[in-house]
């Protein structure tokens, strides 16, 4: 709600705390949702570089907790940042994006 009003300076502080809860707690998927979330508010912010390593931290995250759905979001938002800068590392994101895909499908079969 506070990023679609703009008030990115109060979600920052919020998501901070949350951010600062999930890792005393060990809470991995609010943790991974607020790493996501921040990153999200950090690209309004037109902060890429922070917004990066959000998505990075929130795609190592889910890589080493086994949890697909939440490391595609990661590299998907990781992809949006390339491809404002990067057009290789785009690329790369979009195939390895393919091939999470094709992974968590053939897991659900």
């Amino acid at each position: 709600l506070l990023q679609e009003r703009k008030e990115y300076e109060t979600a920052s502080n919020l998501l901070n705390k949350a951010i600062v809860l999930g890792e005393k707690y060990k809470e991995v998927k609010d943790l991974l949702r607020a790493y996501l979330t921040m990153g999200q508010v950090q690209l309004e912010n037109e902060n890429n570089g922070q917004a990066m390593d959000y998505f990075q931290k929130a795609r190592t995250l889910a890589m080493e907790n086994q949890l697909p759905t939440f490391a595609y979001e990661a590299t998907f938002q990781i992809a949006k940042v390339y491809q404002m800068i990067d057009s290789d590392k785009f690329i790369a994101c979009t195939v390895e994006m393919y091939e999470m895909q094709m992974e968590m499908n053939s897991i659900e079969q």
